[in-house]
């Protein structure tokens, strides 16, 4: 949603749009990252079912 409303502010101040770009990617990244811990998890989770 930051993002969002810094390209929004990037029609009037072009820092922001640098700033909405790198809010982005870390938010992809930290995304990323959570969705390999969480398959971790499942992967044990299963492993000690059997």
């Amino acid at each position: 949603m930051m993002t969002c409303l810094l390209l929004g502010l990037s029609l009037y101040e072009q820092e922001a749009l640098i700033i909405a770009v790198i809010l982005f990617v870390l938010s992809l990244l930290s995304m990323m990252v959570g969705m390999v811990y969480y398959i971790a998890e499942v992967a044990i989770a299963l492993t000690s079912v059997k």
